[in-house]
């Protein structure tokens, strides 16, 4: 096939039903096959990982086909303590039948083009998926110089039988709209000590597709007397972004019913049916007072037990490799998907020897 016939563009709306149908033809393969949707608008997805997505795609001249993607919108984060907008980059998808060197390299030459001078940004990739990493890896002309910054983990904890409270001497409640003055000086008092935490306008909730999806009702508060000590968000992101179990191959197609068998006795994720979608939501805007993992912990067995009246599977929490608030995931079943971590730059500078690297990284699983 001649690379000619690919055409690098910025995407608009009227790209987003062939941009879905990317993401539904790529999906992860292994004994299960796993697929990231975008169901049913991508730019309702590119919105809350962004605040100015910028999504190129790869077209086809041919046939007018949506054959690859990749994004670099920026968002607000703290960096060393201050804002500053951040590109991030992420939805590299690519057709199978249009996986070769040309298309990527096309890919990127175009986004060098949206970077400033001595601009960097970040990424991340499951660890695992070793043909993504070795792309980006190799030092291929166009690409930018990709440079490991850190593990981080995404945690998918399985909702299943019930617990006993943890809150003795303590409050945990949810939020409401008079509580957002509060929230908002706790989260530009904390929220600074961590690198890559958004910075968060709560003022925007219900008015800016950053926040598409949440309510402030959604914000769990954790008191002891008047002191707040902790706020942990709960989001439902199933109505853009899907994670889709489409098939079940070898050992877990014969298994999978004994399996399941096991997780409903004991604890453990239910796996759906082939082609069904996992109920789960995310952990979000996670602030802990001196990341004591004892406070994170009450809140989130209040969370599990809310969560499990609404009949959900799982929810997914990111961390840091070595943040103590790890600690609090003990007593629960879960998955732990590790994820490198990477800054990049088309220019000749290393973006690390600008980080403190003794602030702690903050991982969100829902917005990266």
């Amino acid at each position: 096939m001649s690379s000619s016939r690919i055409i690098i563009r910025e995407a608009g709306e009227r790209d987003s039903a062939g941009l879905v149908e990317l993401f539904r033809s790529t999906p992860q393969q292994g004994q299960i096959v796993i697929n990231f949707e975008r169901s049913p608008n991508f730019f309702w997805g590119a919105g809350v990982i962004s605040e100015e997505p910028l999504t190129l795609l790869a077209e086809d001249s041919l046939n007018g086909k949506i054959v690859g993607s990749v994004s670099f919108g920026r968002k607000s984060v703290f960096i060393n303590g201050k804002s500053q907008r951040l590109r991030y980059g992420n939805d590299l998808h690519l057709h199978e039948d249009y996986r070769t060197g040309r298309t990527l390299i096309k890919l990127y030459k175009e986004a060098s083009k949206l970077f400033d001078s001595g601009e960097w940004c970040h990424t991340a990739i499951l660890s695992d998926n070793e043909r993504s990493i070795n792309a980006i890896s190799k030092g291929r002309a166009s690409l930018p110089k990709y440079r490991f910054l850190n593990k981080v983990t995404s945690n998918l904890i399985y909702v299943g039988k019930g617990k006993r409270s943890l809150s003795k001497g303590y409050t945990v409640r949810r939020a409401v709209k008079a509580d957002v003055a509060a929230m908002q000086a706790y989260f530009d008092l904390h929220g600074p000590r961590k690198q890559f935490f958004p910075v968060y306008d709560f003022s925007k909730i219900g008015c800016s597709d950053y926040y598409r999806g949440i309510d402030i009702e959604d914000y769990f508060l954790l008191f002891r007397n008047d002191e707040l000590l902790g706020v942990v968000g709960v989001w439902d992101q199933q109505a853009f972004r899907q994670t889709r179990f489409l098939e079940y191959k070898g050992v877990f197609k014969i298994l999978k019913p004994l399996y399941n068998a096991y997780s409903r006795l004991f604890g453990g994720l239910v796996l759906p049916a082939a082609g069904s979608t996992l109920n789960y939501q995310m952990l979000h805007s996670i602030l802990i007072k001196d990341n004591n993992p004892e406070y994170f912990s009450i809140v989130i067995r209040e969370i599990y037990t809310v969560l499990r009246e609404l009949g959900c599977d799982a929810f997914v929490c990111g961390l840091s490799d070595g943040d103590p608030l790890k600690e609090s995931l003990k007593g629960y079943r879960y998955r732990s998907n590790e994820v490198s971590h990477f800054v990049a730059t088309y220019d000749d500078f290393d973006p690390r020897d600008r980080l403190d690297l003794t602030i702690p990284t903050y991982f969100e699983p829902g917005r990266w």
